[in-house]
Order: C-alpha cells, then sequence, then structure tokens
C-alpha cells in the first residue's frame, strides 16, 4: 500500500488553459509528484453548462473520453470515475447489470486508448439500490481485468445505512479488486454526509467509531500498490494539525502490512472540497 505519497485528485481543472494551471503541471513535473484526476476534468463553467445534458450518455461518454484525452496528455497517474453513474430509472436487476456493463466496456477501452488506468469508485446509493450488491462489480471486475476499484470506505458505511446492506461484508468481497481508498469519517445523525478527516480519536465516537475501526480488515488484505487518498472538507473546523496527526496514524497502521511507498518522498496531497 502507498501510505508515503497521497495522490492529489483535481477536480474540475483544465490543464488546457494557461496562468495558475501551467505552472501546477510544472510543480508536478519538477518535484515528480504523482497526481490523480478526478472526473470530469473540466473548467467549472464548462461542467456547469454541461451538467444539464449530463444524463445523456452520449454526452456523459464523450466527458469520459475528454478527461482521459487530458489525463494523458498531462501525465496523471490514474483517473477516478463514479461507478455506477446517471442510470436513473432502471427497474430491474438484469437492465442495471447489462447498464453497468456497457459503461464498464467503454471505459475499459478508453483505460487502453489512453494508457491511463481508471479506477471505477463504487457507488452504491439510493439512486441505485442494486449498486448494494458487491457480486454485481466482482463481475464487471472479473470480465474487465484493466479496470480496477476505487472505494470510498466513507460512503460504503454511509449508503449501507440507508440501503440496509453489511457494510463490512461489501468491504471485504470487494477488497482485492480495490486499486485506490478514499478515507474520511461521517456522522450519520447528520442529514448532509461531510467528510470529516480520519483520527484515533473517533475510535472513541459510537458516531464515528466503524470507519476508522474497518482499517483492522482493510490495510491487511489490500492488493499490491493500492493507493490512499485523504479526504475532508478544507471549511470545516479541523485544524489541519488534526489531518497531519490523523495521516500518521493510517501510516503507523500500514506499516508491517503491505506499505509500499510509490515515492520516497514523505509528501501528503489531499483532496479537499
Amino acid at each position: 500500500m502507498s501510505i508515503g505519497c497521497f495522490y492529489n485528485e483535481n477536480i474540475n481543472v483544465n490543464f488546457s488553459i494557461s496562468g495558475s494551471a501551467v505552472k501546477f503541471v510544472k510543480f508536478l513535473k519538477n518535484t515528480q509528484i504523482n497526481y490523480g484526476v478526478h472526473f470530469p476534468f473540466l473548467k467549472l463553467e464548462e461542467w456547469k453548462n454541461l451538467k444539464k445534458h449530463y444524463t445523456e450518455k452520449n454526452i456523459l461518454f464523450k466527458l469520459y473520453e475528454h478527461t482521459l484525452c487530458l489525463a494523458s496528455h498531462y501525465k496523471a497517474s490514474y483517473v477516478t470515475i463514479h461507478f455506477p453513474e446517471c442510470m436513473l430509472g432502471i427497474s430491474s436487476l438484469e437492465a442495471f447489470y447489462n447498464s453497468i456493463r456497457e459503461y464498464a466496456s467503454f471505459l475499459n477501452e478508453l483505460k487502453n486508448r489512453y494508457n491511463v488506468p481508471i479506477y471505477l469508485e463504487i457507488n452504491p446509493s439510493t439512486y441505485y439500490p442494486f449498486s448494494r450488491d458487491f457480486n454485481l462489480f466482482i463481475s464487471i471486475a472479473e470480465e474487465y481485468k484493466d479496470l480496477s476499484y476505487c472505494l470510498d470506505v466513507g460512503a460504503i458505511f454511509y449508503n449501507a445505512s440507508l440501503l440496509r446492506f453489511n457494510a463490512e461484508e461489501f468491504i471485504k468481497n470487494i477488497l482485492s479488486y480495490v486499486s485506490s481508498l478514499h478515507l474520511s469519517d461521517t456522522n450519520m445523525d447528520i442529514p448532509q454526509r461531510e467528510h470529516i478527516p480520519l483520527h484515533p480519536i473517533q475510535l472513541k465516537d459510537p458516531k464515528l467509531w466503524n470507519i476508522p475501526k474497518s482499517l483492522e480488515y482493510i490495510l491487511p488484505n489490500l492488493r499490491e500498490n493500492c493507493i490512499a487518498v485523504f479526504e475532508y472538507n478544507s471549511l470545516s473546523d479541523f485544524p489541519f494539525s488534526f489531518v497531519k496527526e490523523g495521516i500518521s496514524w493510517v501510516k503507523s497502521l500500514a506499516k508491517g502490512e503491505k506499505e509500499r511507498l510509490m515515492s520516497q518522498k514523505d509528501i501528503n496531497i489531499f483532496r479537499c472540497f
């Protein structure tokens, strides 16, 4: 597992423009920091204009390719895409499986065309009630072996509480197909799930302990070279010292497991919202 260098996922950034984006690319090149891209790879203004057509499959597929093209050009290490996405109104398990299979087939083709790894961020939610069946995701991973999964641990636990499935069972069955972890905690009592930075103090809170506790069975069973991304809301009340303590704690848990540093530099970059 990569604990030495956390990847930065850049949301709604268009590297084809000049200015700060170019400086950022040069910075990454000079420091040799690995970074990933979270779909969509667009300027915020472009995304707002396209979002009203986002549910149209042909538009979504074009956005997928646009993101992979830019990610390849700017040598991103990987692209993360929510999966499933935009499949509302599907009323049967068979139709749902056929739809995600079509999406996976297209993304598998893009991965091979642009030579950029794609991590499908598993997204079981109330929008897609059939997505709580981990066997569907396993069958897709077995069929399209060039794709792998991103596991948002906080999202899995949150949606398990809504869809009434066993989060621990889901995670344990899918772990061998996971190449990326998104780590944050969530308070089930608040109506809007927020990204809370992981910290050992949460083990003492019955409202928060499930996700930190899950690291005990997640970390020892990760595949080789799995990466970890800390997610937290940069506008929240948590001081950065609290975040750093959480990172150090997860690093200490990972030591002796499958820790494989992808950089000798002890650099921590986070996905902030």
